[in-house]
Protein backbone atom coordinates (compact mmCIF):
# COMPACT_ATOMS: atom_id res chain seq x y z
CA UNK A 1 0.00 0.00 0.00
CA UNK A 2 0.91 3.46 -1.06
CA UNK A 3 1.33 6.52 1.93
CA UNK A 4 -2.19 8.25 2.14
CA UNK A 5 -1.41 12.17 0.50
CA UNK A 6 -2.93 15.15 1.46
CA UNK A 7 -4.97 15.54 -1.74
CA UNK A 8 -5.97 11.86 -0.87
CA UNK A 9 -7.31 12.66 2.60
CA UNK A 10 -8.73 15.76 1.70
CA UNK A 11 -10.92 13.80 -1.41
CA UNK A 12 -11.84 11.66 1.13
CA UNK A 13 -13.61 14.21 3.12
CA UNK A 14 -11.06 15.61 5.46
CA UNK A 15 -10.92 19.08 5.73
CA UNK A 16 -8.20 20.63 3.98
CA UNK A 17 -6.88 22.95 7.08
CA UNK A 18 -7.02 19.80 8.75
CA UNK A 19 -5.42 17.20 6.54
CA UNK A 20 -2.04 18.34 6.61
CA UNK A 21 -2.24 17.88 10.82
CA UNK A 22 -3.23 13.94 10.35
CA UNK A 23 -1.27 12.44 7.45
CA UNK A 24 1.46 11.77 9.07
CA UNK A 25 0.23 10.06 11.78
CA UNK A 26 -2.50 8.00 10.12
CA UNK A 27 0.67 6.86 7.73
CA UNK A 28 2.68 5.88 11.00
CA UNK A 29 -0.29 4.17 12.73
CA UNK A 30 -2.13 1.93 9.17
CA UNK A 31 0.09 -0.27 8.82
CA UNK A 32 0.73 -0.71 12.93
CA UNK A 33 -2.94 -1.56 13.80
CA UNK A 34 -3.34 -3.51 10.33
CA UNK A 35 -5.74 -0.81 8.74
CA UNK A 36 -4.38 -1.73 5.67
CA UNK A 37 -6.45 -3.35 3.12
CA UNK A 38 -8.78 -1.49 0.28
CA UNK A 39 -12.00 -2.97 2.75
CA UNK A 40 -10.82 -1.34 5.95
CA UNK A 41 -9.38 1.68 5.64
CA UNK A 42 -12.06 3.05 3.80
CA UNK A 43 -14.35 1.93 7.00
CA UNK A 44 -11.85 3.16 8.85
CA UNK A 45 -11.47 6.53 7.53
CA UNK A 46 -15.21 7.35 6.45
CA UNK A 47 -16.24 6.58 10.54
CA UNK A 48 -13.28 9.14 11.65
CA UNK A 49 -14.31 11.72 9.28
CA UNK A 50 -18.35 11.49 10.10
CA UNK A 51 -17.79 11.54 13.44
CA UNK A 52 -14.89 14.22 13.54
CA UNK A 53 -16.76 16.25 10.56
CA UNK A 54 -14.08 16.09 8.87
CA UNK A 55 -11.31 16.13 11.00
CA UNK A 56 -12.16 19.63 12.43
CA UNK A 57 -14.61 18.54 15.79
CA UNK A 58 -12.24 17.16 17.89
CA UNK A 59 -13.62 17.29 21.53
CA UNK A 60 -17.56 16.60 22.32
CA UNK A 61 -19.59 19.30 21.71
CA UNK A 62 -22.16 19.70 24.32
CA UNK A 63 -24.52 22.48 23.62
CA UNK A 64 -27.57 21.09 23.48
CA UNK A 65 -31.02 22.53 23.27
CA UNK A 66 -33.42 21.06 25.31
CA UNK A 67 -35.60 19.75 21.95
CA UNK A 68 -32.37 18.01 21.45
CA UNK A 69 -30.99 16.81 24.85
CA UNK A 70 -34.68 15.32 25.28
CA UNK A 71 -33.96 13.68 21.17
CA UNK A 72 -30.33 12.44 22.38
CA UNK A 73 -30.61 11.32 26.28
CA UNK A 74 -34.48 10.16 26.23
CA UNK A 75 -33.61 8.48 29.97
CA UNK A 76 -31.89 11.05 31.35
CA UNK A 77 -34.00 14.12 30.20
CA UNK A 78 -37.65 12.72 30.27
CA UNK A 79 -39.81 15.70 29.85
CA UNK A 80 -38.86 19.08 27.62
CA UNK A 81 -39.15 21.01 31.09
CA UNK A 82 -36.74 18.93 32.69
CA UNK A 83 -34.37 19.59 29.74
CA UNK A 84 -34.83 23.06 30.20
CA UNK A 85 -32.80 23.40 33.02
CA UNK A 86 -29.59 21.91 31.29
CA UNK A 87 -30.26 23.84 27.67
CA UNK A 88 -27.42 25.19 26.26
CA UNK A 89 -24.97 24.44 29.39
CA UNK A 90 -22.55 22.30 28.16
CA UNK A 91 -20.48 21.71 31.68
CA UNK A 92 -23.89 21.26 32.87
CA UNK A 93 -24.83 18.60 30.97
CA UNK A 94 -21.28 16.69 31.12
CA UNK A 95 -21.23 16.49 34.12
CA UNK A 96 -25.07 15.26 34.49
CA UNK A 97 -25.45 12.70 31.53
CA UNK A 98 -22.07 11.31 31.99
CA UNK A 99 -21.84 11.27 36.14
CA UNK A 100 -21.18 7.67 37.91
CA UNK A 101 -20.61 5.89 35.04
CA UNK A 102 -17.42 5.00 32.44
CA UNK A 103 -15.48 5.44 35.21
CA UNK A 104 -16.80 8.87 36.27
CA UNK A 105 -17.46 10.12 39.80
CA UNK A 106 -20.41 12.29 40.84
CA UNK A 107 -21.55 15.05 39.33
CA UNK A 108 -19.66 16.87 41.52
CA UNK A 109 -16.63 15.86 40.36
CA UNK A 110 -16.58 17.69 37.72
CA UNK A 111 -15.32 14.28 35.67
CA UNK A 112 -17.85 14.46 33.34
CA UNK A 113 -16.94 17.88 31.42
CA UNK A 114 -13.25 16.91 32.52
CA UNK A 115 -13.40 13.50 30.64
CA UNK A 116 -16.19 14.47 27.61
CA UNK A 117 -15.00 13.27 24.42
CA UNK A 118 -11.83 13.99 22.33
CA UNK A 119 -9.74 12.89 19.49
CA UNK A 120 -11.88 12.23 16.01
CA UNK A 121 -13.63 8.93 17.87
CA UNK A 122 -14.01 10.85 21.00
CA UNK A 123 -12.88 8.77 23.73
CA UNK A 124 -14.97 9.32 26.58
CA UNK A 125 -14.93 9.14 30.18
CA UNK A 126 -12.16 8.55 32.94
CA UNK A 127 -11.35 5.20 32.34
CA UNK A 128 -11.01 5.55 28.73
CA UNK A 129 -8.45 8.14 29.24
CA UNK A 130 -6.70 6.11 32.18
CA UNK A 131 -6.31 2.90 29.55
CA UNK A 132 -4.78 5.31 27.51
CA UNK A 133 -2.85 6.67 29.64
CA UNK A 134 -1.36 3.38 31.10
CA UNK A 135 -0.98 2.37 27.23
CA UNK A 136 1.17 5.50 25.89
CA UNK A 137 2.72 6.64 28.51
CA UNK A 138 1.34 10.28 28.63
CA UNK A 139 -0.64 11.67 30.93
CA UNK A 140 -4.17 11.75 29.18
CA UNK A 141 -5.42 12.37 33.11
CA UNK A 142 -3.93 15.33 33.90
CA UNK A 143 -4.00 17.05 30.51
CA UNK A 144 -6.73 15.54 28.72
CA UNK A 145 -6.53 18.33 26.64
CA UNK A 146 -3.51 16.15 25.03
CA UNK A 147 -6.12 14.19 23.47
CA UNK A 148 -6.98 16.87 21.04
CA UNK A 149 -3.87 16.80 19.84
CA UNK A 150 -3.69 15.37 16.32
CA UNK A 151 -0.95 12.40 16.74
CA UNK A 152 -2.72 11.85 19.57
CA UNK A 153 -6.24 11.79 19.27
CA UNK A 154 -5.32 9.50 16.24
CA UNK A 155 -3.44 7.27 18.21
CA UNK A 156 -6.86 6.80 20.54
CA UNK A 157 -8.90 6.34 17.70
CA UNK A 158 -6.68 3.71 16.19
CA UNK A 159 -6.49 2.13 19.89
CA UNK A 160 -10.53 2.18 19.75
CA UNK A 161 -10.62 0.68 16.41
CA UNK A 162 -8.10 -2.46 17.71
CA UNK A 163 -9.76 -2.86 20.83
CA UNK A 164 -13.31 -2.90 19.58
CA UNK A 165 -11.98 -5.59 17.15
CA UNK A 166 -13.30 -3.94 14.22
CA UNK A 167 -11.03 -4.92 11.60
CA UNK A 168 -12.93 -8.25 10.98
CA UNK A 169 -15.93 -6.39 11.14
CA UNK A 170 -14.65 -4.11 8.27
CA UNK A 171 -13.96 -6.88 6.55
CA UNK A 172 -17.73 -8.16 6.08
CA UNK A 173 -18.09 -4.72 4.22
CA UNK A 174 -21.25 -3.78 6.44
CA UNK A 175 -21.42 -0.06 7.26
CA UNK A 176 -24.22 -0.71 9.44
CA UNK A 177 -22.30 -3.73 11.52
CA UNK A 178 -19.11 -1.04 11.62
CA UNK A 179 -21.14 2.06 12.55
CA UNK A 180 -23.06 0.42 15.46
CA UNK A 181 -19.03 -1.09 16.50
CA UNK A 182 -18.70 2.73 16.67
CA UNK A 183 -21.61 4.76 17.58
CA UNK A 184 -23.29 1.95 19.37
CA UNK A 185 -26.53 2.16 16.97
CA UNK A 186 -26.87 3.70 13.51
CA UNK A 187 -27.01 7.57 13.74
CA UNK A 188 -25.59 9.40 11.18
CA UNK A 189 -25.83 6.06 9.29
CA UNK A 190 -26.55 7.93 5.58
CA UNK A 191 -23.88 10.17 6.17
CA UNK A 192 -21.30 7.32 6.77
CA UNK A 193 -22.23 5.20 3.76
CA UNK A 194 -21.85 8.24 1.78
CA UNK A 195 -18.19 8.74 2.97
CA UNK A 196 -17.70 5.59 2.58
CA UNK A 197 -18.37 5.53 -1.28
CA UNK A 198 -15.93 8.49 -1.33
CA UNK A 199 -13.07 6.87 0.66
CA UNK A 200 -13.22 3.97 -1.68
CA UNK A 201 -12.86 5.98 -4.74
CA UNK A 202 -10.35 8.20 -3.54
CA UNK A 203 -8.03 5.35 -1.64
CA UNK A 204 -8.23 2.59 -4.50
CA UNK A 205 -5.16 4.26 -5.88
CA UNK A 206 -3.62 3.38 -3.04
CA UNK A 207 -3.48 -0.09 -3.48
CA UNK A 208 -2.57 -0.51 -7.33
Amino acid sequence: MKPITIPILIACGASRTKAGLYVDALNEMIPQYGINTPVRLPHFLSQILHESIGLTATVENLNYSAKALVETWPKRFATLDFAMKYARQPQKIANYVYANRLGNGPIESNDGWTFRGRGPIQATGKDKYIILSNLYHVDYVTHPEYLERPYDGMRAAFWYWKDNGINSVADTNNPTLVTKKINGGTIGLESRILLLARCKTALAPLFI
